[in-house]
């Protein structure tokens, strides 16, 4: 519930933060959606006794931690009760260009960390 105030103040007290940061989502979507299948051929995925990938989704989340300036993942449990989350900082002045979000979305999400945390958690707790 927390979450929904934070993204309503967000949306109501920093409309152009906000919009900016809708756009960022939406472009760091298609750039793991365009990453995703140049994996399939790289790990073993959800068939197969030698499963080694996750199975719980990566999300998009908002970090609205004033203090943080980086993307950061966060692990979801074993059953996978929620998504695992990408967080994006809220408050950077600059998201930075566009050509570096391969490379962070690579290694926070797909296959990065959700592969070394989350298919750790799954595969093998």
């Amino acid at each position: 519930m927390r979450l929904f105030f934070q993204i309503s103040a967000a949306r109501e007290f920093c409309p152009v933060r906000y919009a900016a940061m809708q756009r960022w989502f939406k472009f760091s979507r298609s750039t793991l959606s365009q990453i995703e299948p140049k994996l399939l051929q790289m790990f073993h995925w959800p068939l197969g006794p030698r499963k080694t990938t996750p199975v719980c989704p990566v999300a998009i989340a908002v970090n609205f931690m004033p203090t943080s300036s980086a993307q950061t993942y966060t692990t979801s449990y074993r059953t996978c009760k929620k998504p695992a989350f990408f967080r994006i900082p809220f408050f950077l002045d600059r998201m930075g260009p566009k050509y570096s979000e391969w490379t962070t979305s690579a290694h926070e999400a797909r296959p990065g960390h959700h592969l070394q945390s989350q298919g750790y958690v799954e595969n093998f707790l």
